[in-house]
């Protein structure tokens, strides 16, 4: 019996394992874009004043938020791939039987490697524009590669700046389960009401280095396109205290165009870049 239990375990985490990781493949057709989603944060070199003058920020728990990670070189994972039971497009150079020519063309459909990190490093033209000024210091800079998430029910990324604060490497993030691509037809209604942070300070942060960032970005649609962010920025004053600051932010974008979201001690540029299946090959 004990034997029997093993297996039926064993059997049941390859199983959801599966799945997961069969989540990173979403079907596109040729024209039907992914989301490559860049994030650029920085710091202002301010000075801190004494914990006890700053109300303490909310800590934005990440217990729900995806960590990405980059493919292994020996994951043979390609970003892009064709299922076996897409019907070929008609070849009119190719000998065939039938006598009538289909009116419409059906588009090749593809499946599109997601949810995987593209790059995770402090390069690049922004970047180097903020290195410049003395005011300011880059954080982060990660891109990633997804669909867009329910308006109602975003999925968040995880965009820290310390490995500890990571809950892993992995190879690709594993989405949950429970997370259901929107549709073409989602017509969910905008809305800005977010409930208020909590007034209670929260607790002193253990092993918080100067300049953290522990951060959350997710990217919906509903009528619109969205950006919502999430972000727990800590700075630590002469004393030797952690100070806590919080920002969290939704506005409509445009594709392809940086998006600022503004903080008194921090700042977060996000672009969003659509990328069509038919471009991948």
């Amino acid at each position: 019996m004990k034997i029997k239990l093993i297996i039926l375990s064993l059997l049941l985490l390859l199983t959801v394992t599966t799945f997961s990781l069969a989540q990173n493949y979403i079907n596109r057709h040729a024209d039907e874009s992914v989301y490559d989603v860049e994030v650029i944060v920085f710091g202002q070199t301010l000075a801190q004043p004494p914990q006890e003058q700053v109300m303490q920020a909310a800590v934005f728990p990440q217990d729900k938020a995806v960590n990405l990670g980059f493919i292994a070189a020996d994951a043979n994972m390609p970003k892009l791939k064709k299922p076996k039971n897409t019907p070929e497009t008609a070849d009119p150079l190719k000998p065939s039987d039938q006598t009538q020519v289909p009116l419409t063309e059906v588009l090749p459909e593809y499946q599109v490697l997601v949810w995987y990190l593209l790059a995770n490093n402090l390069s690049g033209g922004v970047v180097d524009r903020l290195a410049s000024n003395p005011k300011y210091k880059p954080l982060i800079r990660k891109v990633w590669r997804q669909p867009v998430t329910p308006f109602d029910n975003p999925l968040y990324v995880k965009v820290n700046n310390r490995e500890h604060t990571e809950s892993g490497v992995g190879l690709i993030a594993e989405v949950p389960i429970d997370y259901v691509e929107p549709q073409p037809t989602d017509t969910v209604e905008d809305s800005f009401s977010f409930s208020p942070a909590p007034t209670v300070p929260a607790p002193k942060p253990l092993d918080i280095g100067d300049y953290e960032i522990q951060g959350q970005v997710a990217l919906s649609r509903g009528r619109f396109t969205h950006l919502h962010i999430k972000f727990n920025y800590y700075r630590i004053n002469n004393e030797g205290e952690a100070i806590i600051y919080a920002t969290k932010q939704q506005k409509q974008i445009d594709l392809n165009q940086w998006q600022y979201f503004d903080h008194q001690q921090f700042g977060v540029l996000v672009k969003v870049s659509a990328v069509k299946a038919e471009e991948l090959l």
